[in-house]
């Protein structure tokens, strides 16, 4: 018990370095309202009372945070609500927040990267915001030596594909280096090291993504799945890695963002020999809407409640924006349809 209480700290420190940088339903109530289900609905209704002023969301330290604001952005259009429409009471959108900070953040590849990805999502131009051009900014930061986009591994998995949205290049030798960073178990890790055992469940689904998107799938792909397949725990939930293994508990977060890898390669993630990743995510809600990360941390999480919407509504990175889906969360490229199950407690 204090093993997994210890790992389960760890785990959280890790997304506190990881928010630094649809099932879609085809049935509307009118023109511009989607029918969610009742999981869902309660989810994105909990993340909009969260909405801090000048339009932000907070991000650990309790104040405003670029990267939790584009991960609220981005799961406000996945449910087809304008991130520009949600605003607190002084008219702030999350918008207008990120077109505030988008000078502060453009030396930070990753960061940059992913509002970039979430400014997309909502049909906005990143290489314009306020006079700032966040694609250019994260294809100065390719560093030729790495092969990266800026420091960070899963930053730049993140810079791949905010380049693929926003049709830009990504250098072959960009996707070389993802593809020397895989683990000989399939995995990919946060420092983007291939050491055996170094892999987790995180940067592996994100890797994934951005692999499918630059249309470099095939072997190492379905070698990613199967290192998320294995990570399943009793329940079905994703762990984070491997390292607790065979007592594996899986979280929230690492379960969402397995979700998204299998629909970007094209695989229903409610049908896996170890269990619904859809039903194992939905056990994670609790009352108020909101996910907590595991059961050994069981309150309201920000950061959770952002990353489960996308998971729920079936929608992988990147995209389609919001402002241009026709109908609004029809399939894409990056959406598969998935059965909604009623939610129940």
């Amino acid at each position: 018990m204090f093993t997994r209480r210890r790992r389960s700290l760890t785990l959280v420190l890790l997304l506190v370095l990881l928010a630094l940088i649809a099932i879609p339903l085809l049935t509307r109530d009118s023109d511009d309202e989607l029918s969610l289900d009742h999981s869902t609905q309660t989810a994105i209704d909990w993340l909009r009372s969260q909405q801090l002023p000048a339009g932000a969301f907070a991000g650990f330290s309790g104040g405003a945070d670029p990267g939790m604001t584009a991960d609220a952005v981005l799961a406000f259009a996945a449910v087809g609500v304008d991130p520009d429409s949600v605003s607190t009471g002084d008219g702030a959108s999350a918008i207008d927040y990120l077109r505030a900070v988008a000078g502060d953040i453009a030396s930070d590849a990753g960061l940059a990267a992913k509002v970039a990805l979430a400014l997309h999502a909502a049909g906005e131009n990143p290489r314009d915001v306020g006079g700032v051009d966040l694609i250019a900014a994260i294809d100065a930061a390719f560093d030729e030596t790495t092969g990266w986009h800026g420091l960070s591994f899963y930053g730049h998995a993140l810079a791949a594909l905010a380049l693929d949205a926003a049709d830009a290049p990504v250098p072959a030798e960009a996707v070389e280096a993802m593809l020397a960073a895989q683990t000989p178990e399939g995995s990919w890790g946060f420092a983007g090291s291939p050491e055996a055992g170094s892999g987790d469940s995180n940067t592996t689904a994100l890797a994934i993504q951005a692999l499918v998107a630059v249309g470099q799938g095939g072997d190492a792909v379905e070698r990613g799945l199967d290192y998320l397949r294995s990570l399943q725990d009793d329940d079905g939930a994703v762990a984070y890695d491997a390292s607790a293994a065979p007592n594996l508990a899986g979280d929230a977060n690492s379960t969402a963002l397995a979700i998204q890898a299998f629909v970007a390669a094209g695989h229903d993630p409610t049908a896996l020999p170890g269990g619904d990743l859809r039903a194992a995510l939905v056990s994670f809600q609790n009352e108020s809407g909101a996910f907590q990360f595991q059961s050994a941390f069981p309150d309201d999480s920000l950061l959770a409640t952002a990353q489960a919407i996308p998971a729920l509504m079936g929608v992988a990175l990147p995209y389609d924006p919001v402002a241009r889906a026709e109908p609004a969360l029809a399939p894409t490229r990056s959406a598969v349809v998935l059965p909604v199950r009623g939610f129940a407690r």
